[in-house]
């Protein structure tokens, strides 16, 4: 019975992580058009819901520190400009960006 609900269950991480963007993130993130996860083995289905949580977790450790784990309460105004300063503060590699302290 739980071996069923595993393709299930990555074919809707597949889809809420497209809904997300993540598709940017994570290279090999399968193309939604057409994929189901019956067709994957056991292990690139762990792979897929692994690197969607890693972005996850990725994303809340910097968003925790502005209070932005808030479900539905929007942040002030100065919460909101100090993410938009620690965005603008990193490095983004794979974009070949450099954070705002590199350029100036």
């Amino acid at each position: 019975e739980n071996q069923a609900r595993g393709p299930a269950i990555i074919n809707s991480i597949v889809s809420t992580a497209w809904t997300c963007n993540l598709d940017k993130d994570i290279s090999d993130l399968p193309n939604l058009e057409g994929y189901d996860a019956k067709n994957d083995n056991q292990e690139r289905r762990d792979d897929i819901a692994g690197k969607v949580y890693a972005q996850i977790m990725q994303i809340e450790s910097r968003l925790l520190p502005c209070g932005l784990h808030t479900v539905g309460v929007p942040p002030s105004a100065e919460e909101a400009i100090a993410t938009l300063v620690n965005i603008a503060q990193l490095d983004r590699p794979d974009d070949k960006i450099e954070g705002i302290p590199r350029v100036i």
